[in-house]
Order: structure tokens, then sequence, then C-alpha cells
């Protein structure tokens, strides 16, 4: 699963692009001449990362089908209206667009190019519903402040995920719901829960190192710990000091090592066994924890098993 890359400089070819990827829409052209549009998309089926700029000042109209969409101008201008308020956005901020509802594009600046987060409002929903017990429709905030906090590290992971593109479909479904889970988190009302404790924790814990292969959803590991997954984001902080994933990815590489100590198998085959599709990270993440590049430990490998 590869990032779809475009660049066009026709008009009609580029607004059937952006109609393809995201939504049936009315594209208005403000300027005359042609367009330098580009387009990078990476699909995790129930998410879709974008990166869009129309090299052209343009105005959309569109209802966002079935789809919530987070638009974050890189550079430039976006000017919107939604929820009876006239919005704008520029690099820092992003503009919130619910599903379902007439949101015009009142300008998008020849110089706007928006890194966008897609996400298909039933997953989104079932999300919240099934990890944080929401109730409902979903509320959210029509723009939010990327520079700080939260949102910011949400942030860094999805540039990180749209710079890295993903190219096995098999953590597809982890990756959507690192995406979704991490922004419910921040734009979620924080109901302070009670409930759960080391035990709970343990119980993750052990149901981790039971099937560190599995492709784990922040819901599921919440199932077993019996509480939301906010409250087991704060269990786990409480206890390890760690994020459920990092501890996930911990066990991981603790199994890669075990592999390439058998020197059986590529440094690349067995990252992407135990689900590290992008070999430069997990080069990185496997020296942090033990010090040595794979590529060492694969080579010693080889050597002991001869």
């Amino acid at each position: 699963m590869e990032p779809r890359r475009w660049r066009v400089t026709d008009w009609d070819r580029a607004h059937g692009l952006a109609q393809e990827t995201y939504f049936p829409h009315r594209l208005r052209v403000r300027e005359r001449y042609r367009p330098d549009f580009r387009l990078q998309a990476v699909d995790l089926g129930p998410v879709l990362i974008g990166r869009i700029g129309w090299g052209g000042e343009v105005a959309i109209d569109c209802a966002y089908e079935g789809s919530v969409e987070v638009n974050a101008p890189l550079s430039g201008l976006l000017e919107w209206q939604g929820g009876g308020q006239r919005l704008a956005s520029t690099a820092g901020q992003a503009s919130v667009f619910a599903a379902d509802e007439q949101q015009p594009i009142t300008r998008w600046s020849r110089d706007c190019e928006v890194l966008g987060v897609k996400f298909d409002v039933r997953w989104l929903g079932d999300r919240a519903r099934a990890g944080f017990g929401a109730t409902g429709p979903l509320l959210l905030p029509r723009q939010l402040d990327l520079r700080r906090g939260p949102l910011a590290e949400w942030w860094r992971l999805v540039r990180s995920l749209h710079a890295a593109g993903v190219s096995n479909p098999a953590v597809a479904d982890s990756l959507a719901d690192a995406v979704t889970t991490s922004f419910l988190l921040c734009v979620l009302p924080d109901e302070r829960e009670s409930g759960g404790g080391v035990g709970s924790v343990q119980r993750v814990v052990d149901a981790l190192g039971d099937a560190p292969e599995r492709d784990w959803t922040a819901a599921d590991m919440a199932a077993f710990a019996g509480v939301s997954v906010r409250r087991m984001q704060e269990l786990f902080a409480a206890e390890l000091g760690l994020t459920p994933r990092q501890v996930l990815q911990e066990m991981r590489l603790d199994r890669a090592r075990t592999d390439l100590r058998r020197g059986d198998d590529t440094v690349a085959e067995v990252a992407a066994t135990w689900g590290f599709t992008n070999p430069g990270r997990f080069a990185a993440a496997y020296r942090k924890r033990f010090g040595c590049p794979p590529s060492l430990e694969a080579r010693a490998g080889q050597i002991l098993g001869r």
C-alpha cells in the first residue's frame, strides 16, 4: 500500500483527483492561470492522511459525506464557514469539518498547502464509544491549536506517518487506530474516571506479552484493563511511566532481538515480522533499547549459527 502521488497543471484533472481521494465537491477557481496541483495521500483504510496544494486560489463547497476532515495549513491561508462562524486557519492551526454538513471553504490561498486527516465518521464514532464510553453524536471543536500540548504530539505522529508512507497493509489498521485514539484523547472532554490499578495494568501487560504479534487497538487493550482508553493511559503512566503502545513496542523489539540472534532472517524480514514498516525507525528504536544496531546483532547471529 504505497502513497498515492500526483502533480498536474490542468484544473479539470486536479478537481477530479481531489474528488476521487476525498469528497464530491464544487470547485470555484478564483484565478485564471494554470494550477500547480500536488497531492500525496497515505490510505490507512478508515483514516486517510493527505497533503494537497492547488497552486492557485480556489473556493470549495462540500458537505464532507460520511467523514470528519481535519485540515491543517502548512503554509498560506484557509478560510471557511462552519457552525454559524467564519473562521480562518494558518500554519499551526487546524480546521475541523464535521461530517455530512455544508461547510464552504471560502478561500484557499494560492500558497496554501494543507496536510489533512480524513476519518470515516463511523470508525471515529465506534472508537469513541468503545474506548472512551462516548454516547450520542461526537461534538468536535471547529478549530485546533497544533502548536502545544497533546495536539502537538498528535500532529507529529500524523506528519511522521505521512512522511514515511505505508507499505504493509497488515499494519494499516493499527496505524489508523493510533492516529484515531490519540486524536480522541485530545479532543474529547476529559471526564475524570476512577477505578483500575496495578491489576488492570498487569492484565494488559500479560495480554500483550501473550500475543505481541497481534494487531492491537487501544480499545482492545482497554478491554483487558476494564477501564476506558484515557484511564488506561493514566494508569500506565502512573505505574510504568510508559504508554501501552510503548510497552508493546518494547515487547516486539525483544522478540525481534531473539529472531536476529538466530541468524535465519534478514533485518528487514525480522522488522516486518514484528510490525515495523520503516527500517530506519526500527533501527533507531532497536539501538535505543539495546545499544547496538540490529545489523550488528544479525551478523553476530549468523556467525554463531554457522
